[in-house]
């Protein structure tokens, strides 16, 4: 195979690669609509997403994933143990004994 014939077949193989790829998570990015956000993910605009997060709906913890909680029985939010372990917008609360962020 010639050298432009490798480049070339290199290129294919990395196309198909990154086409194959699974989408990566956006949970806990900032959104303002569902398009804002990944995969079977949706933008949670309730006061207690901080106005806008991508995030997960849930109808109990096993749903989310292990660094979430699932509130309300809705959607999951981030656990902490300090105001500090959430991102900006968000606080650490206490709800049926379990402490999440939230807006």
């Amino acid at each position: 195979m010639s050298a432009r014939g490798r480049i070339s077949f290199l290129f294919a193989a990395l196309l198909l690669l990154l086409l194959a790829a699974p989408a990566c998570s956006s949970v806990g990015a900032d959104c303002r609509a569902n398009a804002d956000c990944r995969g079977d993910e949706f933008c949670c605009t309730e006061g207690k997403c901080a106005g806008g997060m991508c995030t997960l709906d849930c109808r109990s913890d096993r749903d989310c994933p292990s660094d979430m909680v699932c509130r309300d029985d809705k959607f999951c939010l981030f656990t902490c143990e300090t105001d500090r372990d959430c991102d900006p917008g968000f606080t650490c609360k206490e709800k049926d004994g379990r402490l999440m962020c939230s807006g």
